[in-house]
């Protein structure tokens, strides 16, 4: 493999012993991290020491290390040098991942998250507080049966809703994409995004997802890619106007997904 001095790094490539051998879009890779390798990585980049870091989470030391060599295999790095270069040629994405919203969960009472379906199809949404990733977080499972029959030619849903507070809502009508973690039953899946003028209609704007069985996905949805539902009338998306943020059942059949650490990118 060739060799390419240190001074032709670019952004996103990052050398190993002086040769090149990877790639990675810090965008993606930051959308993997779990909310206790983020406590750690953000006070790291503002020059607080590891041992600090430690005392101010309340771990052990060694917990940290374990944390930072997860941190360097998804990286892609080997080395805590090679992760302040990183920082230094990714300071935007790093400053615009840490300036998000986190604050979208599944805690009743903080926000209205509620069930739908129609009458051949069923749902049942549990929210608990529980250990994903090292740290206990608040998760939410809807599992359920979505029917394979058709309502009048219409569209079958069963899934849920959540209404947030004014703070967050405020996020999501300027927020350029969102990102959740999802475990699921390797079923198919919409979010969608209705906004004042869908309300009446099925022209929600949505975005189609996989969940692999038995295995932890991090998605992320840019507000660009977004898609309309098939419907007789086309129906302008207008951000400023969103109201809610879906999760639906795409494929007809017995379907269970958790999905938690809702985050909304500016």
């Amino acid at each position: 493999m060739k060799e390419i001095p240190q001074q032709q790094i670019t952004l996103k490539k990052y050398t190993i012993s002086g040769k090149f051998t990877h790639i990675m879009d810090a965008n993606t890779a930051l959308t993997t991290l779990s909310p206790r390798e983020q406590e750690i990585l953000k006070p790291l980049f503002e020059g607080v020491s590891l041992k600090e870091i430690a005392m101010n989470l309340g771990i052990s030391y060694k917990s940290i290390e374990y944390h930072m060599g997860n941190l360097y295999r998804k990286f892609g790095i080997q080395s805590m040098q090679e992760l302040l270069v990183m920082y230094a040629n990714n300071k935007k994405e790093f400053t615009r991942f840490f300036s998000k919203t986190i604050n979208m969960e599944f805690i009743p009472g903080d926000y209205n998250w509620i069930t739908y379906n129609d009458d051949l199809s069923s749902i049942v949404l549990v929210s608990n507080s529980e250990v994903m990733e090292g740290q206990t977080i608040a998760t939410c499972n809807l599992y359920g049966n979505l029917s394979s029959y058709q309502i009048n030619k219409g569209l079958r849903w069963a899934g849920i809703m959540g209404i947030p507070n004014d703070d967050t809502l405020a996020a999501m009508k300027s927020m350029s994409s969102f990102s959740f973690k999802a475990l699921g039953d390797g079923n198919d899946y919409w979010t969608l995004l209705p906004t004042a003028e869908t309300r009446d209609s099925t022209a929600h704007y949505f975005k189609p997802f996989s969940a692999a069985k038995g295995e932890i996905t991090a998605i992320t949805i840019n507000i660009d890619d977004l898609n309309q539902l098939p419907s007789l009338n086309h129906v302008q998306f207008i951000q400023e106007n969103i109201y809610a943020l879906q999760f639906h059942s795409f494929r007809p059949g017995p379907f269970n997904l958790k999905i938690w650490d809702i985050r909304l990118y500016p």
